[in-house]
């Protein structure tokens, strides 16, 4: 068997062991708990001509000018029969505290098909992680205003956060799709967010809101305390449905 006939083979077991994803398996807010007072929603907006912030442009070529930035992704170049390279993304991604054979740090195979359609954020990326039903991107737009991108198979879920003391807080929600040309930056006041940081946390809410919290509970006081424990926890997280399920605790525990 040749190498590239491997490759074939461990594409297609990597994608029988991918769980197939829906989007209503998200848990996020809505567009219409996150949009600014006043303003148009985006289905209002298709028929004008509107000049964006900030462009989209397809994963394939993104990827190409960035994947050199990611220590723990590389580009798999290959020439498979029956898939176009053009429009199919092969990554090979860094697998943490793992070890491969003979001390080689392990990795996995990514496959984004439709990577010519699928958008993403025309910015340079500060890091990029893979998962099983999608991947994640964050951009720095400014001093203070991060970007997390969550690429899912209709499009973008863009979750605007602040850098407040090195922490990266969400604070808006909003979608691009696969027709949208770009994204316009949402804002809000820092010290509105910060101000709201030492009041007190409603921790029934909060267990309700997020089960697994009970056995910690006692530690949380304050919002605060509510930023500290989930962003902690989503370091170790590896699903995108479950990255946002805790954005979405914290743009609604800071609102």
């Amino acid at each position: 068997m040749t190498e590239n006939e491997n490759l074939v083979e461990m594409i297609k077991k990597q994608e029988e062991e991918q769980p197939k994803f829906s989007e209503s398996d998200l848990d996020t807010p809505t567009e219409e708990e996150n949009r600014e007072e006043g303003g148009e929603s985006q289905e209002e907006n298709e028929n004008q001509t509107q000049e964006y912030e900030i462009s989209t442009v397809s994963l394939s070529t993104w990827f190409e000018q960035n994947h050199e930035r990611f220590e723990n992704i590389n580009h798999v170049k290959v020439a498979i029969r029956g898939i176009d390279a053009s429009k199919t993304l092969i990554m090979s991604v860094l697998v943490p505290v793992q070890e491969g054979i003979g001390g080689i740090p392990k990795r996995k195979l990514f496959i984004f098909e439709d990577a010519d359609t699928t958008p993403v954020l025309d910015l340079p990326g500060l890091s990029m992680e893979v998962f099983n039903n999608g991947f994640r991107v964050v951009y720095n737009f400014n001093d203070d205003i991060y970007l997390k991108c969550y690429g899912v198979k209709t499009g973008l879920f863009v979750v605007f956060c602040k850098n407040i003391n090195s922490q990266l807080i969400p604070y808006t929600f909003t979608k691009v799709k696969r027709k949208d040309s770009g994204l316009n930056i949402v804002r809000i006041g820092t010290e509105e967010i910060i101000s709201k940081l030492p009041q007190p946390e409603d921790t029934e809410a909060l267990q309700i809101l997020y089960k697994q919290i009970v056995k910690h509970i006692s530690g949380i006081n304050t919002k605060q305390d509510t930023v500290n424990w989930f962003l902690e926890r989503q370091e170790s997280v590896m699903d995108i449905n479950h990255h946002l399920q805790i954005d979405n605790i914290l743009i609604r525990t800071l609102h």
